[in-house]
Parts: structure tokens; sequence; C-alpha cells
């Protein structure tokens, strides 16, 4: 029983790491304009910049945090709004 436990995990698991890996590319092939794209993909294009002048992990991690921050202080604000949305949805009456 244990066994086929696993197998499914690995599967899902793969099928996760797949379907994240082709909308990376997907989003990649797609956008031409800086301007429209997204924040992983231009996350990526900033880290071949810096690999060309040295690895430079400290504006990498500027980079990410102006991208975590502001989603973390909207989560933060409306965190009590979310747990009391996802609460009530389990429950009928």
């Amino acid at each position: 029983m244990a066994n086929s436990a696993l197998i499914c995990m690995v599967t899902v698991v793969f099928g996760l790491i797949v379907n994240s890996m082709a909308a990376f590319a997907l989003s990649r092939m797609v956008t031409q304009s800086e301007s429209i794209r997204p924040a992983i993909v231009g996350m990526d294009y900033f880290k071949q910049m810096t690999r060309a002048t040295g690895t430079a992990r400290g504006q990498i991690m500027a980079y990410a945090s102006m991208i975590t921050v502001p989603v973390l202080a909207l989560f933060i604000a409306f965190q009590r709004a979310f747990t009391n949305s996802i609460a009530s949805s389990g429950v009928k009456g």
C-alpha cells in the first residue's frame, strides 16, 4: 500500500514541476517586450545579465525582495479576510 502512495506522490510532484517549467518556458517564448514580461522571467533575464559581469547575489536578492515584499504586505493586510473566507467556505448553512 505504501508503495502505491509513493508512486502517486512522485507522479504528482513530477507533474507539478513539468507544469511550472512549461508555464515559464511559454511566457519566456511569447513575451518580446520587457514591459509585459512576468516577474520570474524578468528575474531570469536579470540573472543572465549578472552572469556575464559576475554573479551579484545581493542584486538578485534585492530584485526578489522587490517582487515578494508587496505581495507579502497585501497578504498581511488582508490576512483576516483570507482566513475567514477559507474557514467559512467549508461550512454549510
